[in-house]
């Protein structure tokens, strides 16, 4: 997944080991999950003893918040969830979703949060509670803030909500059924050409779900009967 970097013996200075176990660490989590990954093999693959987990991370627990720390923020780094203020409305919406796309499937991406999160939230760990307060809560604020500018004020903020995670479910399935998109559809790729024709797909069907929601609201809204 990464390109390995040349593999530091006991003179490289700490933070080419640190790096090198960050990098050997992502393979190992992705591989195997938190609970079943196993410090030998990440040592190992950094070309690295035992003790060096403990000496920059403190412990397993230790090292895979640190792992899953760097990913988010360059995630977040990388693709931040919104554009330039004065993009028209349907480009904001862009933005949106082809981060998301990016961050979640694009295989050239070097933060893998997007995979790193899934196995979090389908075995949670004690690293939960950290990814939920400094990155997913955070970042999901963005987005909504987004579409509540989209969907506009009639709209009920629950409805906001759940529009947002059928947006993110879009964008997820990309990355959870690759297998089966691989067999069904075998023309569709993950480069950054497939990727851009992804988004505008996605951008196309929720954009038009959308504006349906806001116009329904504004309609009853303007039809209510006035006290």
């Amino acid at each position: 997944m990464f390109d390995r970097p040349l593999v530091p013996n006991k003179n490289s200075n700490g933070e080419e080991s640190r790096q090198a176990l960050l990098q050997a660490a992502t393979d190992e989590f992705l591989a195997m999950g938190f609970q079943a990954a196993r410090v030998q093999t990440i040592t190992r693959n950094a070309g690295l003893g035992l003790s060096a987990i403990n000496y920059h991370f403190g412990s397993k627990e230790g090292l895979y918040q640190a792992v899953l720390s760097q990913h988010a923020e360059l995630a977040i780094a990388r693709q931040p969830l919104q554009g330039p203020p004065d993009l028209p409305p349907q480009a904001q919406l862009r933005w949106l979703v082809s981060a998301l796309l990016h961050r979640m499937v694009d295989p050239e991406n070097p933060s893998r949060i997007g995979p790193l999160l899934l196995r979090e939230m389908m075995t949670p760990t004690a690293a939960f509670e950290l990814m939920f307060t400094r990155f997913a809560s955070t970042q999901f604020q963005l987005g909504l803030e987004v579409l509540t500018r989209l969907l506009g004020p009639r709209v009920p903020a629950p409805l906001v909500t759940m529009s947002l995670y059928s947006l993110f479910g879009q964008c997820i399935f990309y990355m959870t059924a690759r297998p089966m998109i691989a067999r069904l559809t075998p023309e569709r790729t993950l480069d950054e050409a497939g990727l851009q024709q992804i988004a505008d797909h996605i951008t196309e069907f929720s954009w038009a779900g959308l504006q349906a929601l806001r116009q329904h609201h504004e309609e009853s809204s303007s039809c209510a009967p006035q006290s």
